[in-house]
């Protein structure tokens, strides 16, 4: 049998067993005196409170399931096995960086797309647009970007309406140096909570003492090692002036180096490859809030000198209550979710099964504001 490490669970951020069924206990009809509770939580238990209408089994089929979910009220979701993802298939599913796995937001259909969101969004509000004579539409360029004042929200809203089946685990897209920069749905969640919590004292994130143009050296605490500390580097950043077209761009350019375990373990394995994959952890969208911020807040580099686009999406109320969900009230089996249950679940609600449509805006928000900023 194998056994998933507590410590892939704790990542996601899911209760356990015993806390999950815990909190049902008390309307139990069989179990609410405490001298009648279970001292193991056993399938008999989990079959008593199915019968009591205190827990429930759902769909295998995942788009069906997390619709379920979202019906759960106080109730506990239980999931068939056929969506447990153990620590080896779950690395696997990571480290296949494709679009099997994740949206590509490369790919000719979603830059068609995302272009004409875009004049979409131009039209809305009254900005001129209009693309130069020669520039293709299905290919991410310096030109098209600027032109059409594209930036991540565009190509991920973009890729979720095109994609009908396979729900994704994240996204990925490709800089101009052809290496792929990836991420998933919860290391953007965590990341951004992370963030959050530092500002509270409850995360470690150190910034450097002064920011320079595009760099800046991040330490943050293990998550895995408690008291350890994690040393890494992120380039490339896209800080510029609110008017600079460059904005547009350049995010798909900021890069990491350093020696943050998620990115060693799930990103560095395309030996055939010429270039590294470059995965965004959630220490690396923690760190790009936290500049994000403090560029805002010290105008260390000028005045409007800031970061304009981040290209991790945040959580809507409605997203929030998904994700709240898995994680109090939704076992597999018998146990809570880790982080790529969570993904594969957080993707089928995103994408819609019919073309061109997407509930990509009820879960996610993408803005050039850190979380703290939004109302």
């Amino acid at each position: 049998m194998i056994v998933f490490p507590d410590s892939m669970r704790l990542a996601s951020g899911s209760l356990g067993l015993k806390e999950i069924v815990g909190r049902v206990l008390p309307k139990s009809t069989k179990y609410r005196k405490l001298s009648n509770r279970p001292k193991a939580i056993t399938d008999d238990v989990l079959a008593v409170l199915v019968h009591e209408g205190l827990a429930y089994t759902v769909s295998t089929d995942p788009f069906e399931a997390v619709k379920q979910i979202r019906k759960a009220g106080k109730r506990i979701a239980i999931l068939p096995l056929e969506h447990r993802k153990y620590k080896t298939l779950s690395d696997k599913v990571v480290k296949d960086v494709s679009p099997k796995n994740y949206l590509n937001m490369n790919s000719a259909p979603v830059v068609r797309r995302a272009v004409e969101l875009s004049r979409q969004e131009a039209d809305r509000v009254g900005r001129e647009w209009a693309i130069p004579s020669g520039v293709s539409t299905s290919t991410i360029t310096d030109k098209l970007v600027k032109a059409t004042g594209m930036y991540p929200y565009f190509l991920q809203r973009a890729a979720a309406e095109l994609r009908i089946d396979n729900p994704p685990i994240g996204y990925y897209w490709t800089g101009n140096d052809n290496r792929v920069r990836f991420t998933t749905w919860m290391r953007c969640v965590n990341g951004h909570e992370n963030y959050l919590k530092s500002i509270k004292g409850q995360y470690y994130l150190e910034l450097p003492k002064t920011l320079y143009a595009e760099s800046a050296e991040i330490i943050v605490g293990s998550q895995s090692r408690p008291g350890d500390k994690n040393k890494f580097t992120m380039l490339r950043l896209p800080i510029t002036s609110e008017e600079n077209e460059k904005q547009y761009s350049e995010w798909m350019r900021f890069s990491v180096v350093g020696d943050v375990p998620d990115d060693i373990w799930r990103a560095k394995v395309h030996k055939q490859r010429d270039t590294e994959n470059i995965l965004m952890s959630s220490c690396v969208v923690s760190a790009y809030d936290g500049v994000n911020r403090r560029l805002r807040d010290k105008h260390e580099l000028g005045v409007g000198i800031e970061i304009q686009i981040n290209p991790f999406p945040i959580l809507t109320a409605n997203g929030a209550e998904l994700v709240k969900l898995l994680k109090e009230q939704t076992l597999v089996g018998k146990r809570g979710l880790n982080m790529t249950e969570m993904d594969y679940l957080i993707g089928a609600d995103t994408i819609g099964r019919q073309a061109n449509t997407s509930n990509y805006d009820n879960n996610f928000v993408n803005w050039r504001a850190p979380p703290t900023s939004r109302k």
